[in-house]
């Protein structure tokens, strides 16, 4: 069933760039989004909630589909590294994969759901972490995986050969 999405319901962005770093690691990148993520939930405060099912996997689901569905994926230009607020990802229509996981982290903050960012390489030589996605733990070690860059279903992540992972509460 195709959802009737209440964009209108989130915040826009400011208009703003915010240079964080020149030449920045990978961990530079992944603090950056960590802080960005205290920030993100006001831009879909309003909005999170209308994408609300009748279980958390159902949730997680609308969630994961609003921005797989509704928002194209676009690799960063070459020497660049935008994490974007979700009010600018929405309104620039694309992004790649640290702001696909800012503004779904952002929904779920805003309906009260744990969840973490895992930060994945997939070479087996470089731990290096090229890709990040949004996971909800549920008992007994389970998650719900929300990817939405990946090609695969809902709940289904690329193999990865080295994670890091930061739970939000």
């Amino acid at each position: 069933m195709k959802l009737k999405y209440r964009t209108d319901l989130i915040l826009p962005a400011t208009g703003e760039n915010d240079l964080k770093h020149t030449n920045g690691t990978t961990q530079d990148i992944i603090d950056v989004l960590l802080a960005a993520d205290d920030k993100a939930a006001v831009f879909t405060k309003k909005f999170a909630p209308t994408l609300k099912g009748a279980s958390l996997f159902d949730t997680c689901r609308n969630i994961w589909e609003f921005v797989k569905n509704e928002i194209p994926y676009k690799v960063d230009e070459l020497g660049y590294q935008w994490i974007k607020s979700p009010g600018r990802l929405f309104a620039d229509k694309s992004g790649d994969c640290k702001s696909f996981s800012l503004f779904i982290g952002s929904c779920l903050k805003n309906l009260g759901i744990p969840y973490g960012y895992r930060f994945v390489s997939y070479k087996a030589g470089n731990p290096t972490a090229t890709h990040v996605y949004v996971y909800v733990p549920l008992d007994g070690g389970k998650q719900i995986i929300l990817d939405a860059v990946w090609s695969g279903p809902f709940n289904s992540e690329k193999p990865y050969k080295h994670k890091k992972q930061y739970l939000i509460k």
